[in-house]
């Protein structure tokens, strides 16, 4: 049986955000070996688990039927939320910008709905303009 520790050296040779499919019978229940149950986007897995590096990213590991998904993340969202969200799931930091500028919208303007729309509207140009841009050197 391999360990996490001899495997995640290969992880970060990958790109950011690429899966690698580990067969669980190759490897430890993460959890054993310093993970920690964490959440992330639904994609029909049973858990997820992260570990956070020293240099602050983090392996993120999936748990399927029988194998699991691991990929590497440029920051923990233990760490650096604001960030993570930024460089390792904009869609969220979009959605949060967007909902953001909904609700300090429609709390400034005396026709609510038309405050939120606009805020709403703001908040995700916001969003868009602040994502880093595609290349990333830490």
């Amino acid at each position: 049986m391999n360990s996490w520790i001899k495997i995640i050296p290969s992880i970060l040779k990958k790109p950011p955000h690429i899966d690698v499919s580990i067969p669980q019978h190759l490897v430890p229940e993460p959890t054993q070996e310093g993970f920690r149950e964490t959440i992330g986007d639904p994609q029909g897995q049973k858990k997820d688990y992260e570990l956070t590096l020293k240099d602050g990213k983090r392996i993120h590991v999936r748990k399927f039927d029988k194998n699991y998904r691991v990929h590497w993340d440029w920051f923990s969202p233990a760490i650096d939320p604001i960030n993570h969200l930024r460089y390792d799931a904009p869609h969220w930091w979009i959605a949060s910008c967007t909902i953001g500028g909904a609700g300090l919208g429609g709390l400034c303007c005396k026709d609510r709905t038309a405050g939120a729309v606009t805020g709403g509207l703001f908040g995700a140009i916001a969003g868009i303009l602040s994502l880093p841009s595609k290349s990333k050197s830490k």
